[in-house]
């Protein structure tokens, strides 16, 4: 759970507080799984044929300094390939249009549309592969390899007490959802994530420690870009 004090000033959007006065916070894995499954119940109310999808999230050592998120999904989050139409296929967020041959798949466009503000983009799809980006994250040209195709949802098969079952996994990004869960209402946007360092607390579930840092007044750091808070901002102190 995160930590944080009784300052009634700070209101962010997934309700969590800073545990000190400078902003940082401390996030875990399970502070997001619930923050996902909150908005995607109030998507599901939304919908024409309510459909109730099963949520986690598992952080994942994709590198030596580089723990980003896995999202987990059944199945019943999978479009049925019929509804679509050359039209709303282009309406689809890049990253969730899959190749019918790799094994992808397609997830209903409510749901795509909710988590696709989290995902590796095509240029995050591009810098894995920049020898700087892998140094500063520890993370191998296979293991870029393996960013890359998971960014896009797929089935995969996870073993249970009652046997196999199917789950569609793919990896969203710690930075976006966290800026996403520290919006405030009095100041939206205006601000970047630092993630200056996180602990295993055992498999799939971290604590992170966040800082919430105010952007300076100025037009090159407002127009700072993600993969510039990636390159800059991820990683251990």
């Amino acid at each position: 759970m995160a930590n944080y004090n009784n300052n009634s000033n700070f209101n962010t959007r997934a309700g969590l507080k800073p545990s000190e006065k400078e902003l940082p916070f401390v996030i875990s894995t399970t502070d997001v799984s619930n923050y996902l499954n909150q908005r995607l119940d109030a998507l599901i109310k939304t919908m024409a044929d309510p459909v109730d999808i099963e949520l986690t999230v598992a952080s994942v050592e994709a590198g030596s300094k580089f723990v980003p998120f896995t999202v987990v999904l059944s199945p019943n989050a999978i479009a049925n390939k019929s509804k679509y139409t050359s039209k709303n296929k282009d309406d689809e967020p890049s990253v969730f249009r899959p190749n019918d041959n790799d094994g992808s798949v397609r997830l209903l466009d409510p749901v795509a549309k909710l988590l696709a503000v989290y995902s590796y983009d095509k240029s995050d799809g591009e810098a894995f592969f920049s020898a700087d980006w892998r140094r500063a994250r520890g993370v191998s040209t296979n293991g870029s390899a393996i960013l890359k195709k998971n960014r896009t949802p797929r089935i995969m098969k996870f073993k249970t007490q009652k046997g196999s079952v199917d789950r569609v996994i793919f990896l969203i990004d710690p930075i976006r959802v966290f800026h996403d869960m520290l919006v405030m209402d009095d100041n939206p946007s205006n601000f970047h994530i630092e993630i200056v360092n996180w602990n295993k607390i055992r498999q799939g579930e971290y604590k992170y420690d966040v800082l919430r840092v105010l952007n300076k007044k100025n037009k090159n750091r407002n127009n700072q870009n993600f993969i510039d808070a990636l390159t800059h901002q991820y990683g251990r102190k």
